[in-house]
């Protein structure tokens, strides 16, 4: 099976899957979406107050993000741990197992804990990277000191390694996400696993997210309504992939615990 073929394989039974799923996947992300909004609502509204709405719009005197660090914190790892348990859902409605809307708060929990340190390991290993890639950049700086065109080509030939960098990372913890929730594993097992099951499968997943670009523009256009159909069939067909290189990779699980196959 050719990597296009897989790909409509996919996205045709995720569609099939989300018709039949045992709750409404849309309403699932509706619920999802405005728990978001309201969260940043409340943000928003908490900052008005204590700062005064002329600082909360952009006075010069606005040290608002500075000080309220904690509370963003708090509403990022939020976030997260209800992306993880969308993305838990979707994993079973792809599945056709049944499923419940309130499954999407399941990222509360010791699993989606654990995966929010991995996502933590990720984020730095993605720092330290980027810090790895500036210094040349600063090098060259200092040596050519007024020779701008030459610092220019530096800037963008750093600039699209760091990307291309940014990017291998970001796909090979990708699996991350659904190897907490089938099994029992640690962190470094995870993730090691993860790195397995994407070596040679980081490129058709590239492409895979590429098909959704367009659905992507739609939702940012319609202010995020389309999203409500959008989502749930991105996350799906992420789950189909997951599903299709968990059994080229000779993985299955058993007792909620990954193994490989014999």
């Amino acid at each position: 099976m050719t990597q296009k073929e897989r790909r409509l394989q996919i996205k045709a039974r995720a569609k099939k899957q989300l018709k039949q799923s045992s709750s409404n996947p849309y309403l699932a992300t509706l619920v999802f979406g405005l728990i978001n909004f309201l969260m940043l609502s409340i943000f928003e509204v908490y900052m008005v107050c204590t700062f005064g709405l002329s600082n909360f719009l952009g006075n010069e005197d606005y040290i608002g993000f500075y000080g309220n660090i904690p509370f963003q914190i708090i509403i990022s790892i939020i976030s997260l741990l209800l992306m993880n348990g969308f993305m838990w859902y979707c994993l079973k409605v792809y599945r056709g197992e049944q499923n419940n809307i309130k499954d999407i708060f399941n990222g509360f929990s010791k699993k989606g804990l654990k995966l929010f340190l991995i996502t933590l390991i990720e984020g730095l290993l993605s720092f330290i990277v980027m810090i790895i890639l500036c210094i040349p950049m600063f090098v060259i700086l200092f040596i050519t000191e007024d020779n701008s065109a030459i610092f220019l080509i530096v800037f963008l030939l750093i600039y699209a390694l760091m990307f291309i960098a940014l990017l291998y990372i970001s796909y090979s913890f990708r699996m991350t996400h659904y190897i907490i929730y089938d099994n029992d594993l640690g962190i470094i097992d995870t993730i090691k696993l993860s790195f397995k099951m994407m070596k040679g499968h980081k490129w058709e997943l590239f492409k895979l997210d590429m098909t959704f670009m367009g659905w992507l523009l739609l939702t940012l256009i319609t202010f995020y309504i389309v999203g409500i159909y959008f989502l749930p069939y991105a996350w799906t067909v992420n789950a189909g992939f997951y599903e299709e290189i968990k059994n080229e990779n000779n993985v299955e699980t058993i007792n909620g615990e990954i193994i490989e196959k014999l």
